[in-house]
């Protein structure tokens, strides 16, 4: 059981990496740690739901670690309304699509280029 507990604190640590990161791409690549350590937790909470014997301080670190999944849950969530967000602004400025990409160039647009 500890060693599943080690295994969603270690998905938690890659995701918070990613969170710090400057791209979006980041964060949606780092979803599946997130759903990892669920994972771990839930099968951690079947054992012992299930009549295992919990290690000493395994239920605090469960408790630790719930509070952890919640926080990264919702800075997840944020950040990626954050870049929602933000694409649409550029898209509504112009020459950006919702993407984030460059926008096509309109049928008989020109393109100037100084110095």
């Amino acid at each position: 059981m500890r060693g599943r507990v080690e295994d969603a604190r270690r998905h938690l640590d890659r995701l918070r990496t990613a969170l710090t990161s400057a791209f979006p791409r980041d964060i949606d690549e780092a979803m599946p740690e997130l759903e990892q350590a669920i994972a771990s937790i839930r099968e951690v909470k079947a054992q012992l739901g299930g009549g295992g014997t919990p290690e000493a301080g395994l239920t605090a670190d469960l408790t630790a670690l719930a509070q952890d999944i919640q926080i990264a849950q919702r800075l997840t969530d944020r950040g990626r309304e954050f870049w929602q967000r933000r694409a649409r602004a550029l898209a509504m400025a112009g020459g950006y699509v919702a993407t984030g990409q460059l926008a096509p160039l309109r049928p008989g647009a020109t393109i100037r280029v100084e110095g």
